[in-house]
């Protein structure tokens, strides 16, 4: 599994994948920055990459109309620190799954993870959008 994470989020989130044993990559460091997100999508697709966003709003609708992708980690539009924490427990609960199932990943403030197989069945919270701050 590997990850791309948004350019709305800190670039420490790869080093928190990297402690994990996962390769993933920012999309400042890859010269994807202020790139559509409909191009981000395709470049998702080619690599097989699991987005890591908290521009849930944009990707949910073109992440719903694909077959087949790696998955979603949404994180809030947190603090740093509370952006890395969220990665860990993202990480955390991926370990604890097979890692061969596709799940996508909602990280709220309070710690808790919901998780479900595929978008259709994904949830932020109880709500249609993390928190924000």
């Amino acid at each position: 599994m590997q990850f791309l994470i948004d350019e709305c989020l800190t670039p420490r989130l790869v080093e928190v994948a990297n402690r994990f044993g996962y390769v993933a990559y920012h999309v400042q460091y890859r010269d994807w920055k202020s790139t559509d997100d409909h191009v981000l999508l395709g470049f998702l697709r080619d690599e097989s990459l699991t987005l890591v966003t908290n521009n849930w709003r944009d990707f949910e609708p073109m992440l719903r109309r694909e077959e087949i992708h790696a998955g979603a980690i949404v994180i809030p539009n947190v603090p740093r620190a509370e952006q890395i924490a969220a990665m860990e427990r993202a990480m955390l609960a991926i370990q604890a799954v097979d890692p061969t199932t596709r799940h996508d990943q909602h990280c709220g403030r309070g710690g808790a993870i919901r998780r479900g197989a595929g978008l259709s069945h994904a949830v932020a919270m109880g709500r249609d959008e993390p928190d924000h701050v």
